[in-house]
């Protein structure tokens, strides 16, 4: 992050938010339904303070309700103060003034934040030239385009957008995922905010991308007193940025605490169960020995040797190379875990191995089956031995079909069963994963996003597969939901024995569930071994830095890590 701009002076421990008493509730078909209750908190200057939950805890609509953002259907009481303002009874005209100036939003997902057919400059200059005044001038200072565009160019050099100057003029689609992040935390900080609400500013971003973004929140704070709400389930992110610590269960307030009293010494609770539902790296190595013999001795199920993956160009274009010189195998009964950032390569081989793809070279052989230049009809009756549960099941159910129904699926086109015989293994399957054998009457929507990944699990293993290929199924699930389906994914697998291949970007829940790892860089692998060895051992550098810019859910060990990091790459 660029530090030429003058640092701003220390200032008064002074409040900027003082939300008390917030209640809101929303309209439904159902009747009234409570999001938020009685909630008080309260933000001092240049403070982070973290609202951490499930989801349902209400801790994005007390986000929303920060900058007016509530749909029609809520309706609120309480006070949301900033500046002297309460929110709550604001009209529409003096919010728009608001947003921005005294408080900006920085949004969970920066692909959808951002409008594609705009460049960065001219959406971040957008709301300069809306609110048409600069700080301590008058409401009627028109900001010229010229003004705009020097000051979105400030904002962008701001948050370490390299050559601004020229970046100005690029379109979303020209930055990584973590500069996307970048540009919509410099649009928030284009009008000087002294407050900056961030909803789930890295869940969608690599643990080193991760690291870059919590670098820069950490120096607004530090270095230009901007004060910040979080909203996180990362436990590890809270532990790494936070000052405070706000836990909120079921619309209400439970616990408030500095952050390294809350994880030292949690009062409720309902705090603890969070905080013990944490993954963390570090495992017992008592069984290397057995991991080690089950992967050498067993059955292999997957063989990559010299695995080449090759997109052809397109109008000109030159062929992307995603895979290329892997080698690796999967065995019986084992868990290989497949790490690495987006862009890596894992899912394009989880998507061959499950012949959603193809491969271009080398060998990949699954079940007996080679790869390479396979053909469908012969590929065809291997299809219901392997099994795939995919990142997002709300996308890959048929939002129109039961929950029954899109487990029903693979048993529908693999096999011949009477409707009774159907309904009772739809039944059995979802018990077997713990969802209530009633549930394949409902619908997609009506289950939680923990209770779809459980169906999701259910419809992968409905044919009893060999192998199981698992991409990202619990990134986008709370921590206290995610421990109870990788319990339950763990249990699955050794009672009915299946090989995995799990793909993570999470290096902690993978070192909990795999008995194997394999670390990918860009389309390499560039170390693979026994996953507590790799964890506490690691050889490549690559495997070094992506461990560690893993936040860990500790105050006192994460600022260690910290300064260790920034050893690593060099200050």
């Amino acid at each position: 992050m660029s530090k030429q701009l003058d640092v701003r002076p220390t200032a008064p421990a002074v409040n900027v938010l003082d939300i008390d008493e917030l209640e809101v509730s929303f309209a439904t078909d159902a009747g009234e339904v409570r999001a938020v209750r009685g909630v008080s908190l309260d933000v001092r200057a240049g403070e982070v303070v973290a609202i951490v939950g499930e989801s349902g805890s209400g801790k994005t609509v007390t986000a929303k309700t920060i900058l007016g953002l509530l749909p029609e259907t809520a309706t609120s009481s309480g006070a949301v103060v900033i500046k002297g303002q309460n929110v709550v009874s604001l009209s529409a005209a003096r919010l728009r003034e608001l947003r921005g100036r005294d408080v900006a939003m920085v949004f969970q997902e920066p692909s959808t934040a951002l409008n594609p057919v705009f460049t960065v400059g001219w959406q971040i200059m957008e709301g300069i030239r809306a609110h048409r005044s600069r700080s301590g001038e008058g409401q009627g200072h028109r900001v010229s385009r010229k003004e705009a565009r020097e000051r979105a160019i400030e904002a962008l050099r701001k948050v370490g957008i390299p050559d601004p100057e020229k970046r100005v003029d690029y379109y979303p689609h020209q930055f990584s995922g973590g500069q996307k992040q970048r540009v919509v935390i410099a649009a928030a900080l284009a009008l000087d905010p002294e407050l900056i609400v961030a909803d789930e500013p890295t869940t969608a971003l690599d643990v080193t991308v991760q690291a870059e973004i919590l670098e820069l929140l950490r120096d607004l704070r530090d270095l230009y007193g901007t004060s910040i709400v979080l909203i996180t389930h990362n436990m590890g992110v809270v532990a790494d940025l936070a000052d405070r610590v706000v836990v909120m269960y079921q619309g209400e307030v439970v616990e408030e605490a500095p952050v390294r009293k809350l994880f030292a010494e949690p009062r409720e609770d309902y705090t603890r169960r969070l905080l013990a539902a944490v993954p963390h790296l570090g495992r017992d190595s008592a069984s290397e020995g057995a991991t080690e013999r089950l992967h050498q001795d067993g059955e292999v199920l997957v063989r990559a040797e010299g695995l080449e993956i090759v997109y052809p160009g397109r109008l000109g274009s030159p062929a992307f190379r995603a895979v290329e010189g892997v080698s690796f195998t999967v065995s019986a009964g084992e868990v290989f875990g497949l790490v690495g950032e987006s862009g890596s390569g894992k899912t394009t081989i989880g998507r061959t191995i499950a012949g959603l793809k193809r491969a271009t070279g080398g060998s990949l052989k699954v079940l007996g089956h080679e790869m390479v230049g396979f053909r469908e009809r012969s590929f065809r009756p291997l299809r219901k031995e392997i099994g795939f549960v995919f990142q997002d099941p709300a996308a890959s159910f048929n939002p129109q079909l039961t929950v029954g129904e899109c487990v029903a699926e693979p048993l529908v086109v693999h096999l011949s069963l009477q409707p009774a015989q159907l309904r009772r293994r739809v039944g059995e399957l979802l018990e077997s994963v713990q969802l209530p054998a009633s549930y394949a009457s409902r619908y997609p929507h009506e289950l939680s996003g923990g209770q779809r990944q459980r169906a999701s699990l259910a419809r992968a293993l409905a044919l009893e597969p060999r192998l199981l290929v698992a991409d990202e199924p619990t990134s986008a699930l709370d921590v206290s939901v995610q421990a109870k389906v990788l319990e339950l994914f763990r249990e699955i697998q050794a009672e009915l024995g299946f090989a995995a291949l799990f793909i993570s970007h999470d290096l902690a829940v993978v070192d909990q569930l795999s008995h194997w790892v394999g670390v990918l860089y860009k389309g390499r692998l560039v170390e693979q071994g026994i996953s507590s060895r790799v964890m506490n051992d690691p050889q490549d550098a690559y495997t070094k830095r992506l461990i560690a810019s893993l936040p860990v859910p500790d105050p006192v060990e994460q600022a260690e890590r910290r300064e260790a990091h920034r050893a690593l790459l060099g200050g």
